[in-house]
């Protein structure tokens, strides 16, 4: 009988734990499937999305500090192109506001001038967009009735030339900066020379009383027309006056302060009040102004107030139809027609029309016409709207711009 032989013996040392798996060889190594991309892990899709808000938010910022900055520039460059550059600063008194702009003088405490001492306020000094002019007394009527003709040569004129707010003054100022204005305003150099027309009608004790004497009237009226600053000058510098109201009387505007208001009418109707004062008759070659203060009936006298904001009175139906009320008419219309003169006459917008009408209804076509502050407030408003659509344009603009960088 066959006795097979005996298993091999296992080497000294060996282990069933040192034997590994046969390795396949080579032929069957290249038939293995290709090994796959590993896909993205969730931790590497979250930092993505982060890095994207980052990217977006930093746009985001950018544009908030952009966008403002452009707007302004517009803002400030419109505001150049419609009412000119501001007045040269040597136009304005040396004390203008620099010794103020450091003061450390609290609102609380305002400071004594001698010319703004309390007084009682006249039907002047009040708002008068709404209301009327107040009647002429008796007291007021020319002494003489004989109206002398504008002067051929200058005229002696009196020393010192009558000015605004020759009295005293309300000190109903809310702010510093406002009563500062006003002090300066009235005691500056460049401001006495202009000679407002439209601020002496309403605010000169000494013009007012002129007004009984033709005479006399008739030589300040001339010397309204015929200031040594030239007229081009002082009308740049009753712009930056208007500017500055604007800015220091701010508080006072907003609550509708009478002193405030008027005088911000008056300082914006300057040039147009001055031309006015200066029409005269053809025919007679007298001033228009001195006639109408002539005149017993003071319907035609009132006109001169329409750019102050002081609407005709109701009982003033039966003007004079005069060749001066005619040119006077003209006068405002050819303001109302002109854009950016109409724009500054805030007090003459709003008693035009009804002064219009009236002329019409008693003199006739030709006097005057109407619609033209309908039509002066719809040029306003198209420039307005341009400057919205500009405004968006530009933040259209840097939207697309910002959206296509990368941070």
């Amino acid at each position: 009988m066959f006795t097979p032989p005996s298993s091999p013996q296992p080497k000294p040392g060996a282990s069933f734990a040192d034997e590994r798996p046969p390795q396949p060889s080579q032929s069957s190594r290249y038939l293995s499937p290709p090994p796959t991309t590993p896909t993205p892990s969730p931790k590497s899709s979250h930092r993505s999305q982060e890095d994207g808000k980052r990217r977006t938010g930093r746009r985001f910022r950018i544009a908030v500090i952009l966008v403002p900055i452009v707007l302004i520039a517009i803002t400030v460059t419109a505001r150049f192109i419609s009412q000119g550059p501001p007045p040269v600063l040597s136009s304005l008194s040396t004390s203008w506001s620099w010794p103020h702009l450091f003061s450390d003088t609290p609102c609380e405490k305002q400071p004594e001038r001698v010319v703004l001492d309390k007084r009682e306020p006249s039907p002047q000094t009040q708002p008068t967009s709404t209301t009327s002019s107040p009647a002429p007394t008796s007291s007021s009527l020319p002494t003489s009735t004989t109206v002398p003709t504008v002067p051929s040569t200058a005229p002696a004129l009196p020393t010192p030339f009558p000015q605004s707010f020759d009295g005293v003054i309300a000190k109903n100022f809310s702010t510093v900066s406002c009563l500062n204005f006003f002090t300066n305003m009235i005691n500056a150099q460049p401001f006495r020379s202009c000679r407002p027309f439209s601020l002496l009608l309403e605010t000169s004790n000494d013009f007012v009383q002129a007004q009984t004497n033709l005479t006399l009237l008739n030589n300040l009226i001339w010397g309204t027309c015929n200031t040594v600053t030239s007229e081009d000058q002082c009308v740049t510098t009753m712009s930056g006056y208007a500017t500055n109201l604007r800015t220091e009387c701010a508080t006072e505007l907003k609550e509708n302060n009478a002193m405030a208001v008027n005088t911000l009418r008056a300082i914006e109707a300057y040039g147009l009040m001055r031309e006015a004062a200066c029409l005269s008759d053809p025919t007679t070659n007298t001033y228009c102004f001195l006639n109408a203060a002539r005149d017993t009936n003071p319907t035609n006298l009132y006109y001169y107030s329409l750019p102050l904001g002081s609407k005709l009175p109701a009982r003033s139906t039966d003007p004079q139809c005069t060749a001066c009320l005619k040119s006077l008419m003209g006068l405002y219309g050819t303001a109302l027609k002109d854009a950016n003169q109409a724009k500054t006459l805030t007090g003459f917008l709003s008693t035009y029309e009804g002064a219009a009408e009236t002329t019409l209804g008693k003199c006739g076509a030709g006097f005057a016409q109407t619609g033209l502050v309908s039509a002066a407030d719809s040029r306003v408003v198209p420039a307005s709207i341009s400057m919205m659509v500009l405004g968006g344009s530009v933040v259209a603009s840097l939207s697309l711009m910002l959206g296509g960088w990368s941070f």
